[in-house]
């Protein structure tokens, strides 16, 4: 295709100067559109845009009359073009391109293009319809017709489509003939009536009505007959309109389809009725004069002798209605249109409506002269004079509701709510201002009306529960709270009454996305867009319409314009708001491999998952992800590249979403909040520590692995209970792996370790490489799930079968391959092969198929060993800690740690072999067949678990990462003098510590007994320990201690922890109760450590006397234990 030619493409000169004429570039971008329909599309007669226009009787011909073109689906077909003619900012004003945070596109993708021109040819946008499938996979209409936004020169009230065309043939005749859409339009020009235009859909403006009557002194109505009255309703009021500007109005009612009588009405319209006629051989009702020669049908004939006089059908309609109020009502709108008339025109319906509706000839002539002399007076008569209603009252209204409105932006002292007065109606409100009802937003517990109040100074929304509706009192305390919006004193219950069943009426339902991303009725929901098989925007006041129904976004609210950003309760949904994205899901998971390695094959095919986890979890089960290592190794970016193709929203600092820090603490609230809020998209979880973190994190990461939710009270009825489920695919990041509860968290994860950096620093190309996707990520990438989201038909219909077809093929590898697997980590697998085989032939994946199956296959693999010998070995670490402590395994006897840049190993044929590091390293020597006894020991004395042998855990040391070697000439020494040169294995301690968080370092002992004897007071502040030790058992126990000391002469109050041992000869085991106060005397010894600039003390007594105090205390909550005093290892 060529591009929108520049007619200085020689010049070096900036073109932007010739596109200053917003018509000429709508002009040129017409024209474009056009050139592709008729060089790219037509001539392929079996694609759908060609076929489609086959099908409608389009030839060539109404194709070049009418300039009807066609926008690809292509982001940038139109944006591309302009951007090089330097009119990029002219095409935004047109409306049909857009910017939104460096991202430039086009508004038209994928529709049939019918240009729209004013009486003087001038091209002021387009009518843009669909083409082809109509509906979403899931079988939901799409919109037919979007139109260019309002532009400086598109305004919908104003344009009369085809007046271009029809403008000549209208003053001609002085008639018109007036439609509804475009295609009606071009639908009976091609039957011969030339003089057709159409008012764009909507209801006829006072711009459009003047403009009729500028023309023309006739107008025609062919409107569209709908099953639901809409046409008819339209048809109705637009007669009365026309009638009351002096035009004269004539009805053309479209024919019926034959099946249809007796059946009730059936859609018709213009261009339906005309389709109908061409493609027949003879017309559906045979009528003579309508004439088919040589392709060519003319309906003129059919259309002058059918259509209705537009004044008798509506005065026929107005005077037959059950309600006497409305009889009247329609007899004065009668009235009022006569009055307009010419005195003969006028005399002559008077004699037509006597004798055709049964209404008396002197009671019309009469009412008639009453009204043309009250319109000739001219004498300025108050509009507020209380024996007439003004000329703003709606008089149907004021009967209907017992009060008018009215709100005068120029007389704001005029603006409020008038009810009946002595006369009519009363001359000054009751209220200051009137409100407009939005919407009822229907939710269970909570339900609420979105009203809009202008006082003529301002405009406010706000939202009134039935509470505030009910009562004067309370109405007036909720205005009170919103500005200058009052009530006369007079107002009462009754005037609230009156407003408030308005309101009701007149209120249409919405439903609250409360929870978003995925919702049961079929579409995905950001906070400020919807995905219905393609983008639809709320409006602004947050609704939007899917499949009929209303849907309301409280993050859109108009609500929120009351207040500042810091106070914006939606502030997490706004993550989720809709960018448009150029980069494809290709393109990112190219990126996410440069950045991430292998490990971004699991992280592109988890998102697809995450995407659809509303089908996947019916059949698998969707993997935890968790990512450890050591600080900035990489783990937490990894996680949120993942969460940034979802969330792409900032929030008032202009920041993207942060993972939820579960250091900090979240309450049980707060985080079952995280995992509901979104459906089908992550969630990332940072500074996951099992040890650290309230048990219920690691119990809900399970739940949601197993698709279960937490059970809690009904926030509505204290005796019901309800489900919060788990919406989201929570992504795990911590420093160490949580192997507790026999690995239940880790069996159910896929596991990457993410490795430091400081040492090998990253290359130019790896940094411009992240700083690529960052940069992406900034922009937004979410637009790209505009990609996906299609994808879901064909994960319904095929996920289930690739399962089944993946659990075979994967057993047969597994097998013959010899990989020992888990159930669990098996599952995981299973249901990420099947993602990428469902939609592989869909979506183009950075990675081939061999590439991925052999990746999941040793990942598999290494998760197995994985999971078994990080659970057996952090029992073994553990207990070397506890035996450490309790002085049954001893520092530089049963091991060492030394700090050097080498360490010693005995290779083949035991040769001495040195390896050396690029920094001071701990290298920890650990005599394996002097820990193993004690550890031996320890186990079967405090478990039911069979200790692991000497070999065993040998050969799992042997396979991880810290391991070096193996010295067998390792000095070691004791207290005492004792020394031996023995064989130990060797192990880079940092590594080890920093995997495991374990620690062998401790103060060394003195030989001397430091240790004095006191006597301390204190609250027992936690639960007790029984010890299982070489002597025999022992308590552990822990008294917080108050004292008062003096220092520098003023007294100071300190409290403290003392941890102590006691024999069960010495205290009760049933006495010591967490709240008890104990006065305790034995050996205390007291070590110290610094941190910084901060000091942390441990102090440790063995008990040789205990008494309890009889005393009640409750356990004194001033004290916290730093992190550092909690998690010491002596």
């Amino acid at each position: 295709m060529t591009l929108i030619t520049d007619p200085k493409a020689d010049s070096t000169e900036s073109n932007y100067e010739t596109f200053t004429d917003l018509y000429s570039l709508n002009d040129r971008i017409a024209d474009k559109y056009h050139r592709y329909l008729t060089e790219e599309i037509l001539p392929d007669g079996l694609h759908p845009v060609s076929q489609y226009l086959a099908g409608r009787g389009y030839g060539r011909e109404q194709i070049d009359y009418w300039q009807i073109g066609f926008a690809p689906d292509q982001w940038q077909f139109v944006a591309d073009s302009v951007i090089k003619l330097d009119a990029f900012d002219l095409a935004v004003d047109l409306g049909v391109c857009r910017s939104k945070d460096g991202s430039r596109y086009d508004f038209f993708r994928n529709r049939l293009m019918i240009p729209i021109r004013d009486e003087k040819n001038h091209m002021l946008g387009f009518t843009a319809r669909s083409i082809g499938q109509q509906t979403t996979p899931s079988g939901e209409k799409l919109p037919k017709y979007i139109n260019t936004p309002e532009t400086v020169i598109f305004r919908k009230e104003e344009i009369l489509f085809g007046l271009n065309k029809a403008r000549k043939e209208i003053e001609r005749s002085k008639m018109a003939v007036l439609t509804e859409g475009q295609t009606d339009v071009i639908a009976l020009h091609r039957a011969g009536i030339t003089n057709a235009i159409g008012k764009q859909g909507s209801a006829l403006t006072e711009k459009q009505i003047a403009k009729l009557a500028s023309l023309c002194e006739s107008v025609t109505l062919v409107y569209d007959i709908d099953t639901n009255g809409t046409g008819q309703k339209a048809q109705a009021r637009d007669t009365e309109v026309l009638l009351k500007a002096g035009l004269r109005v004539k009805i053309f009612y479209l024919p019926q389809p034959e099946q249809a009588e007796g059946e009730g009405p059936v859609k018709v319209d213009a261009d339906s009725w005309v389709q109908s006629l061409l493609l027949s051989d003879e017309p559906a009702d045979g009528p003579a004069w309508c004439i088919k020669l040589r392709g060519k049908l003319d309906l003129k004939a059919q259309l002058k002798r059918d259509s209705k006089d537009g004044l008798m059908e509506l005065a026929a309609s107005l005077l037959d209605q059950e309600d006497m109020d409305d009889v009247i009502i329609g007899q004065r709108q009668i009235i009022t249109m006569l009055s307009r008339l010419d005195d003969s025109v006028a005399d002559a319906y008077v004699t037509r409506i006597a004798k055709e509706l049964a209404w008396k000839k002197s009671v019309i002539s009469k009412l008639l002269a009453t009204a043309k002399k009250k319109g000739d007076k001219k004498a300025g008569k108050d509009d507020d004079d209380d024996d007439d209603f003004p000329e703003w009252v709606d008089r149907k209204e004021f009967f209907q509701w017992q009060f008018a409105e009215r709100c005068d932006a120029q007389q704001p002292h005029k603006t409020g709510y008038y009810f009946s007065g002595v006369k009519g109606i009363s001359t000054n409100p009751l209220t200051n201002f009137i409100a407009k009802p939005l919407f009822l937003i229907k939710q269970q517990g909570a339900v609420r009306r979105l009203v809009q109040l202008d006082n003529g100074y301002r405009k406010v929304y706000a939202e009134f529960d039935a509470k505030v509706l009910t009562g004067v009192t309370q109405f007036e305390q909720e205005l009170s709270n919103l500005g200058y919006f009052t009530i006369d004193e007079d107002f009462d219950k009754k005037h609230l009454k009156r407003i408030m069943n308005k309101i009701l009426a007149n209120t249409p339902e919405v439903y609250p996305v409360n929870t978003l991303g995925w919702q049961p009725e079929g579409f995905f929901a950001f906070s400020n867009a919807v995905f219905n098989g393609h983008l639809e925007n709320y409006n602004e006041h947050g609704v939007v319409v899917v499949n009929e129904k209303h849907f309301f976004s409280p993050a859109m609210s108009p609500i929120s314009a009351n207040y500042r950003q810091e106070e914006d309760g939606y502030k997490h949904d706004r993550y989720l708001t809709f960018r448009p994205s150029t980069v494809t899901f290709n393109q990112w998971g190219k990126q996410m491999r440069r950045v991430y390695g292998d490990r971004a094959m699991v992280g592109v095919t988890f998102v697809i998952a995450t995407l659809f986890k509303d089908i996947v979890k019916k059949l698998a089960k969707i993997p935890l992800i968790y990512c450890y290592g050591p600080k900035d190794s990489g783990k937490s970016t990894y996680a949120e590249s993942l969460l940034y193709v979802f969330f792409s929203g900032k929030d008032s600092n202009g920041d993207l979403m942060k993972p939820m820090n579960l250091g900090a603490e979240p309450t049980l609230a707060a985080f079952w909040t995280a995992l509901a809020r979104f459906r089908n998209c992550p969630f990332v979880f940072n500074e996951f520590d099992s040890t650290r973190v309230a048990p219920f994190v690691a119990t809900a990461f399970k739940a949601a692995w197993d698709n279960e939710g937490r059970s809690r009270q009904s926030r509505d009825n204290k005796y019901q209970t309800e489900e919060q489920s788990v919406n989201c695919a929570p992504i795990i990041v911590g420093q160490y792996l949580a192997t507790g509860d026999d690995g239940a968290v880790l069996s159910r994860s896929l596991i990457f370790e993410f490795k430091s950096r400081k040492d090998t620093p990253f290359t130019p190309a790896e940094k411009n490489d992240y700083g690529q996707l960052r940069q992406w990520e900034q922009a937004g990438l979410n637009g790209l799930l505009s990609e996906l989201l299609p994808l879901r038909e064909t994960m319904e219909s095929r996920f289930g079968e690739s399962i089944r077809a993946v659990r075979s093929e994967l057993a047969e590898r597994l097998e013959r391959q010899g990989i020992p697997f888990e159930n669990r980590p098996l599952e995981n697998i299973i249901c990420l092969l099947s993602i990428y085989e469902t939609v592989s032939k869909s979506v183009s994946f950075p990675m081939t198929r061999d590439e991925f199956w052999n990746y999941c296959c040793e990942l598999l693999r290494d998760m197995g060993s994985q999971i078994h010998d990080s659970d057996v070995l952090t029992g073994f670490w553990g207990m070397l800690e506890y035996l450490l402590d309790r002085g049954d395994i001893v520092d530089g006897w049963d091991f060492k740690i030394e700090t050097s840049t080498s360490a010693k190993l005995t290779g083949e044929n035991r040769k001495a072999e040195t390896i050396s590091f690029d920094k001071p390293t701990r290298v920890l020597y650990l005599r394996m067949k002097m820990v193993h006894k004690p550890y031996a020991e320890a186990m079967r004395r405090q478990s039911n678990d069979k200790p692991q042998s000497e070999q065993t855990l040998s050969t799992y040391v042997r396979q991880q990462k810290y391991y070096l070697g193996t010295n067998e000439k390792t000095y070691f020494s004791q207290s005492g003098g004792e020394w031996t040169n023995t064989s130990a294995i060797v192990l880079n301690y940092d590594l080890l510590s920093d995997r495991t968080g374990m620690s062998l370092e401790r103060f060394k002992q003195s030989d001397e007994d430091t240790r004095q004897e006191v006597t301390v007071e204190g609250t027992l502040n936690r639960d007790i320990k029984v010890l299982n030790v070489g002597t025999g058992q022992q308590i552990e126990f822990v008294l917080q201690v108050t004292q008062t000391i003096s220092q520098g002469g003023t007294p100071r109050t300190e409290q403290f922890n003392v941890k102590c041992f006691a024999a069960p000869e010495v205290v009760s085991e049933e006495k010591l109760r967490t709240g008890t106060v104990w006065k305790v005397t034995g050996l205390m010894q007291e070590k110290s450590w610094k941190k910084g600039a901060e000091t942390f003390h441990h102090r440790t007594l063995d008990v040789l006397s205990a008494s309890q105090v009889d005393m009640s205390v409750r356990y004194a909550t001033g004290y916290k234990p730093s992190d550092e005093e909690k998690n010491m290892p002596f």
